[in-house]
């Protein structure tokens, strides 16, 4: 490989970790090929959509005149999914009746686009990921000889991309698993055996920075005030075989009353975390000033009051019928209250949520436990009481 193109795809390969990497291959792409601009674009053609994932040279007037409007009238949108990946196409197909064209007149000339080409880059149904580059009139027109002279970095290209569009992937469910946890307004840190912390939300990181019950020292999870009753109760949590969960109360000096951290086994199959990672823990805490379930689930969920009726009425093991009939409201009332309580706390089914409620039982130390129905708790709680 000449050293030129050997330095560029090293960049595009780069890019699937570092997004700057990416943006400098296509910069070089672009100086080679003469061309004022490059665009890298993912589009759904079931879903009608046409996202930008990067560009260069173009103003970003045009990125959002083509994500608002001009995305659908692209020629290479038709053409797409009848081109060989890989192939460098003349997309803006140099004719009199392209000239005559509203993407051309009201697109491309006015922000100041002449010639393109284009390559699909990666197909996965009708979804697929395409790099343009593009001349403006005194650049000329790409020709035939442009085309050869870009077929040896096209493999390099097709491979960085399937590697980008995956890691990107990964980045948007850690995004969307990290946002879920920052709902939940108790802190919750993901931990592993020795108490390095490996996940902490918003409200744990608070909590944290207090440095009263919990504090995070040198990466590792640890109380002022209890930590051999919460190292134990993470080694519990993180065994292989019968890893069980239990709360632990951790006076602090400056808190108005002790916190009670639950600490339960992270589930094998959860995509919290990757295999060379677990076996972990989830420590969620609370003070005990929540004196009652309701308030756990108000403070870690956000719960309605009348949402929380019906989840401790579920927990019980009543019916929606039944719900109904001892509040005094419409079953189908329940419904919708259902759906939105399912939605806050994460869960599908009725059975889930009183596995949940059980599971959170334990944060609410000054209450009896309740009657859960015939669900069995998702995994075993025993009290550890009081630190020493």
């Amino acid at each position: 490989m000449q050293p030129g193109l050997e330095e560029m795809a090293g960049d595009f390969y780069e890019g699937s970790l570092d997004e700057t990497r990416w943006a400098s291959g296509m910069e070089r792409l672009a100086q080679m090929a003469g061309a004022r601009g490059a665009v890298f674009t993912l589009e759904d053609l079931d879903a009608g959509q046409s996202t930008v994932l990067h560009h260069v040279g173009q103003p970003p007037e045009a990125i959002r005149d083509y994500h608002a409007e001009f995305h659908r009238l692209a020629p290479m949108l038709a053409r797409a999914p009848s081109v060989a990946p890989g192939e460098w196409q003349d997309w803006l197909q140099r004719s009199p009746q392209h000239r005559k064209s509203v993407y051309y007149n009201e697109f491309l000339v006015p922000h100041g686009n002449h010639s393109g080409i284009a390559t699909v880059l990666w197909r996965e149904g009708n979804r697929y990921a395409c790099l343009g580059l593009q001349r403006d009139a005194d650049q000329g027109s790409f020709e035939a000889d442009d085309q050869r002279a870009l077929a040896p970095i096209v493999p390099h290209l097709r491979r960085a991309a399937r590697l980008y569009l995956a890691t990107q992937r990964l980045r948007e469910e850690a995004r969307f698993r990290s946002d879920m946890l920052d709902r939940i307004q108790l802190p919750v840190f993901i931990v592993d055996s020795r108490a390095v912390v490996v996940f902490a939300n918003h409200a744990a990181e608070a909590l944290a920075r207090s440095g009263d019950a919990l504090a995070v020292v040198s990466g590792m999870l640890t109380s002022r005030t209890g930590a051999p009753a919460l190292q134990a109760a993470l080694q519990r949590a993180t065994r292989t075989a019968r890893a069980e969960g239990s709360s632990v109360r951790l006076d602090g000096a400056r808190a108005p009353a002790p916190t009670v951290a639950v600490v339960t086994p992270l589930p094998a199959h959860s995509p919290a975390a990757r295999p060379w990672q677990r076996p972990l823990a989830v420590v969620m805490a609370t003070s005990t000033a929540h004196r009652s379930l309701a308030d756990v689930l108000h403070g870690a969920f956000g719960l309605t009051p009348a949402e929380m009726r019906l989840a401790l009425g579920l927990s019980e093991g009543l019916s929606l019928s039944d719900v109904a009939e001892r509040h005094g409201v419409k079953v189908q009332t329940l419904r919708g209250q259902l759906k939105s309580l399912f939605w806050k706390v994460g869960v599908r089914r009725q059975a889930e949520l009183a596995s949940l409620m059980a599971a959170l039982q334990p944060l609410a130390p000054g209450e009896p436990r309740q009657n859960c129905g015939s669900a069995a708790p998702i995994w075993g709680f025993r009290d550890v009481g009081p630190s020493t």
